[in-house]
This record gives C-alpha cells, structure tokens and sequence, in this order.
C-alpha cells in the first residue's frame, strides 16, 4: 500500500479512502494528532531541562504503557491511594509549560526512541523502564486503538491494517526497529535502562513490580508490592475512569476507557490473525530479530 507524501508539510496520507493519517521526521511516522510536522516538538523536547527523580516509562505504542504507569505511580508514591489526579505526562502532548510545574518526581510516559530524550536527562543518566510486548498483540490492540482515535478514525479492514504494521507504515514506524534500538541502549551499559514485559506482568505481576522497585532503588517489602499488583488490577483500572482522559476531545470522546483499557490479555491476536498472517510474522520476526537476545511469549 502506498503513501502520498507532502515533503513541504511533512504530511502523510494513506493512498485510498481510509486515511491514516501520519507525520514524518527523520524517517519515522508519528500519529497525525501530534500535529502535521513534529520536528518542532522534538526538538523542544531535547531541549527539556531534567529534574533531580525524573523518570521515564518507554515503549512503543500500545504495550501496556498506562498500567505500567500506574503501577511506578504508586511503587513512587509509596502509597497505594489514587491520585485526585492523573498526571498523563507524554512530552509529545503535553506543553513544555505544563511538565516544567509539575513537582519532583516526575514520571514521564514516551514512545521516543533513545536518542530522542532530553538531553539533559540522558546527561544525568535519569533511569528509563522500557516496556516490551509481543507485536502480534501490539498490532491487534493498535489496530482497535486507531479506529477510535478521533482525528483518525481509521475504518480500513484489519487485513490492510495488518500489513501497514508490517510494513512500519503506522505511528512510530516499525515494531521491530523500536525495540532492536533500545535493546542495543541497554546491552551498552551506559545508561540505566529496565525491561519489563508485559507478559511477564500478567504471569507474575509481585516479583515484575519488585524488579521494578530496586532499580528504582525503592525497595518495598513484599506486602506493599501485593497491595500495587492487586489495585493496578485491569478491571480495577477501568473503574478508575476518571483518572485517564489525557487527550482533547477531539482526539478520544467520552468512550476512551474502551480504547485505552480495552482487554488487558496476552493472547488477543488471535481475534484477528489468520494462520497465514501469524506465520508470516514469525518469519518477519525470525528475519528482523535473528541477532536479538529478547523473547516473547504470545500465550
């Protein structure tokens, strides 16, 4: 499938009667409601000035980012008790003005690669949690995910959805590149970076959360890490509503909880893969991540 690019204003298009609408810069495609040329933004972000405690939370889209986040928010806070509200802190949405008055520490929520951080955050070497999940479920959350996003609204049918995601044709360009650039960050040692999977989460959620906690050199007893595992809860997330609408409203309506907390499984391709379309990701997979050391559960 093809896109029609616009050099001028960065924009692209989906070619037929479904856009999915995209930004371009440096060679990666960013989602439209960012704004049509992200260059600006990414370049205000380098520039953000770091705080003693900053923390990011990094991923590609849909890995399960906003139940990990509330799961640092409390393992942080020490504290187990809901926000009256919910700092959503995604640089790529939020104005510099905004992050610059929220207190210490702040946790940020990202899709950026590495190299794409605040300057003087890698300076001070902030610690990084990077999330991982299996792209077979990835591509079926964001595939549901894109056809809600207000600005986009994508209605195609998931067999072409499917080979726009193989194709590194959606929001932050390919799966594969993503993760392979923050596997090289970690194995160079330099900067302290964490894996967590979420499949490894939805198996054993205490002994994930307690991983997560000494290397935020928190160190919580085992009572406090149980309390976290069981109010950061799918459902119990859901009822939290209230917490997550970080979005204008020209982005998600009202309805967001559906997109944002949908299932919460491992295992969910299944809805929507063919046999032949799971083979032929495991052969994509096999080729782009055949000098990986990660491994993925889809079960």
């Amino acid at each position: 499938m093809t896109f029609d690019c616009d050099k001028e204003d960065s924009t692209c298009m989906q070619n037929n009667s479904n856009p999915l609408k995209l930004t371009e810069s440096s060679g990666i495609l960013y989602p439209y409601y960012f704004g049509d040329d992200p260059r600006v933004k990414l370049k205000n972000i380098k520039n953000i000035q770091s705080k003693t405690g900053d923390i990011f939370l990094c991923s590609y889209p849909k890995s399960g980012t906003h139940w990990i986040m509330e799961m640092v928010n409390m393992l942080v806070a020490g504290s187990i008790e809901h926000p009256t509200k919910f700092n959503f802190l995604d640089p790529m949405i939020i104005s510099d003005q905004v992050l610059d008055s929220i207190p210490c520490p702040r946790i940020f929520q990202s899709h950026l690669r590495f190299n794409q951080l605040p300057a003087s955050f890698l300076k001070r070497k902030g610690k990084i949690i990077y999330i991982l999940r299996n792209p077979k479920d990835v591509s079926v959350s964001l595939y549901h995910f894109v056809q809600k996003e207000g600005r986009t609204k994508y209605t195609g049918k998931w067999d072409e959805f499917f080979q726009l995601f193989l194709n590194a044709n959606v929001g932050y360009s390919s799966w594969f590149d993503h993760v392979l650039s923050w596997e090289r960050e970690k194995e160079k040692g330099r900067h302290p970076i964490h894996f967590v999977f979420y499949e490894a989460l939805q198996k054993d959620a205490v002994t994930e959360l307690d991983r997560m906690s000494k290397f935020l050199s928190l160190n919580h007893p085992h009572s406090f890490l149980q309390s976290v595992a069981e109010c950061s809860k799918f459902t119990k997330m859901r009822n939290q509503q209230y917490l997550y609408h970080p979005f204008p409203a020209d982005v998600m309506d009202d309805n967001y909880i559906d997109y944002l907390f949908r299932k919460g499984i491992v295992g969910d391709w299944r809805t929507l893969f063919s046999e032949e379309q799971s083979m032929q990701l495991d052969e994509v997979c096999k080729a782009e991540m055949s000098d990986s050391k990660l491994a993925f559960s889809y079960e």
